[in-house]
């Protein structure tokens, strides 16, 4: 399923299509600097989020190849659609999944104001995230029984949990000023901007071609707590999100800074997902509990 590759660029002689590559020769300087206060506080060091040892502060590994970044659907789909294995349909909205009885052996959608039917062969894979996936099988007659009944949907299945235990991993993020150059240094520039662009056009690299989450951790948020259940991490650059013609833009701050954000990794807070009535292009009611 996945191909290590080392912080040389050499992938393994063995995996999957979905690379996953080591950075460490191209972390940011503070991450030094971070590594070093973690260690200050106590917080162990680990190599590998991924392996024997996963709790403590480390550099990420991210989904890269050659300097780009590598998506499932790069790794699977792609090749996929080039091998006639598969129809992609774009600029669609699934509407409800398509039963007879209580076996699912289709999909609705609508494209370009029309609507299709896609039949299956062998069977239908709901992947659409948790938002959308329990909406979807709301909307097809799969899910609370009261709440099909609000909104005169004839039920297939009446399921009562389709929909509850949202886990909302709520993020808090904080800024500083740095006394060290950082990312802000580089691309809050135009000439800075045109320098890290050339090198990332020329090489395949610079802060262009990784994640600026570079290294952050997995720590316990007191000394009682069983496991690690907060994830941290830390940003070298700050900014700000102004609106432009295109949308928002992100605007790297003039002074050099850095962002420490930490996030639970198992919220005890439960919330949930419900339509707002039968219309798949509506959105749902997010409670986030």
């Amino acid at each position: 399923f996945e191909r290590r590759v080392d912080a040389d660029g050499t992938p393994a002689a063995e995996g999957g299509p979905l690379f996953v590559s080591d950075v460490r020769r191209q972390l940011h300087p503070m991450a030094r600097h971070f590594f070093a206060a973690a260690t200050q506080a106590g917080l162990p060091l680990t190599e590998d989020f991924n392996g024997p040892a996963p709790e403590g502060v480390g550099r990420y590994h991210i989904n890269t190849r050659r300097g780009m970044r590598w998506s499932a659907a790069d790794a699977f789909l792609r090749p996929a659609l080039r091998r006639g294995q598969v129809t992609l349909a774009t600029g669609a909205l699934a509407e409800r999944i398509v039963f007879e009885g209580r076996k699912a052996v289709g999909v609705s959608y609508r494209q370009g104001g029309t609507r299709h039917t896609a039949r299956a062969r062998a069977a239908v894979v709901l992947s659409a995230g948790a938002i959308q996936s329990p909406q979807l099988l709301q909307l097809s007659g799969v899910g609370p029984g009261a709440l099909l009944q609000r909104h005169g949907i004839a039920p297939v299945l009446v399921q009562e949990q389709v929909g509850a235990g949202l886990q909302d991993h709520l993020a808090m993020s904080y800024y500083y000023q740095a006394t060290e150059p950082t990312l802000n240094n580089v691309l809050s520039s135009l000439w800075g901007k045109l320098r890290v662009g050339v090198q990332y056009v020329t090489t395949l690299g610079g802060p262009l071609s990784i994640s600026v989450n570079q290294c952050g951790g997995f720590v316990r948020s007191h000394p009682d707590a069983p496991q690690a259940d907060m994830q941290l991490y830390c940003n070298p650059i700050t900014y700000t999100l102004a609106a432009s013609k295109t949308g928002t833009q992100i605007v790297p701050d003039r002074f050099a800074g850095f962002i420490l954000c930490f996030q639970p990794c198992r919220p005890l807070s439960r919330g949930q997902v419900e339509i707002a009535g039968p219309d798949a292009a509506r959105a749902p009611i997010i409670t986030p509990g």
